[in-house]
């Protein structure tokens, strides 16, 4: 073989190899994605996050929705972020489904608290016969929290009527941040809060409270969180018995906490003492606890259950010590 045609065949063989390679059969690849429409009508199921399953057959598949035809269920339809991941007819799972973030439009679109989380719940209940009563409330709340800050707002107002006597009529705006210290477990934390109640005496009252805090525990699953701080409250416009003092220097000692009990389960509660420096006959005790279960997470549906017990020490003229409110209310996550 003439020298030239030998160098060309020796420069040739490497391709030759490569491109052989490149048609022989392939090692299976074990986390592959499945196809965006589905190439047969073998049953599949669907491990969702919340922990339920569906089977049936895949109808569709896109980045929108997935349809599956169940025999018990009918035609479902799932958002991609419900479901965890998608198990083949053979029993092995054929891939993790990656949900697309939705684009965060803000507060019904306006672009503010983009990035929060954001909901509104409302309940409302009464009853008919010896005795009407209606009671209403309605709650706005949004929280984030990230590497360097936490913070949480939100409005409420209570309402109810007992045969055509207001019996509570509440109204709270509030507000707070944390501020993290160099990543760790300390942070620093304003709170600030203002109340109208028309049935009481004090009628108006607002709270600014400033501190240190720590985080004893904090992970995805729970968190125990400590405040300690000083701070100042002032009550107007209301109706004060002789010598009651509308303006007081306060402390605040405070713990909250929070159980994720699944992805669509969670119970949060947290107890506060207010003590008044000048005069301890003074101050109050709030406490709080409430569970939270999403009805349908791909729409955004949850039900909520809450409690607040407040205790006042020493009250203005005829006002109760202790004020209840109970709520079960629809959430809406905005």
């Amino acid at each position: 073989m003439p020298f030239h045609r030998l160098i060309f065949v020796a420069a040739l063989l490497p391709a030759s190899l490569a491109f052989g390679q490149s048609i022989s059969p392939a090692a299976p690849i074990t986390n592959a994605k499945p196809a965006t429409e589905p190439s047969d009508d073998l049953p599949r199921t669907l491990q969702l996050k919340s922990g339920e399953r569906v089977t049936g057959i895949v109808r569709s598949r896109n980045a929108d929705a997935i349809i599956i035809e169940s025999a018990t269920l009918g035609r479902v339809t799932l958002k991609p972020d419900a479901i965890e991941k998608i198990i083949g007819p053979d029993g092995k799972v054929e891939g993790e489904v990656e949900a697309i973030a939705p684009v965060d439009v803000g507060l019904f679109g306006t672009g503010m608290l983009r990035g929060w989380k954001r909901q509104l719940e409302a309940g409302l209940s009464g009853t008919s016969g010896t005795t009407d009563t209606i009671a209403f409330n309605v709650q706005l709340n949004a929280a984030v929290d990230n590497e360097r800050y936490r913070s949480a707002i939100g409005a409420y107002h209570f309402l109810t009527q007992d045969t055509g006597e207001t019996t509570r009529n509440e109204t709270r705006v509030f507000g707070s941040y944390d501020k993290r210290i160099d990543g760790g477990p300390w942070f620093v934390f304003g709170k600030a809060q203002y109340d109208n109640d028309a049935l009481q005496n004090w009628e108006n009252r607002a709270s600014l409270f400033g501190g240190p805090g720590y985080e004893f525990v904090r992970n995805p699953k729970y968190e125990v969180l400590g405040r300690f701080g000083l701070g100042y409250t002032y009550e107007f416009g209301g109706t004060y018995a002789d010598g009651y003092d509308r303006s007081r220097l306060e402390a605040l000692l405070g713990f909250d906490a929070k159980w994720i009990i699944n992805p669509t389960q969670s119970l949060v509660g947290s107890v506060y003492y207010y003590p008044t420096l000048e005069d301890f006959s003074y101050g109050r005790a709030v406490t709080t606890a409430a569970y939270q279960i999403d009805l349908n997470a791909t729409k955004g549906i949850a039900f909520k259950v809450g409690i607040e017990h407040t205790n006042e020490f020493r009250t203005a003229g005829d006002d109760e010590h202790n004020n209840w409110k109970y709520f079960t209310n629809i959430v809406l996550k905005l």
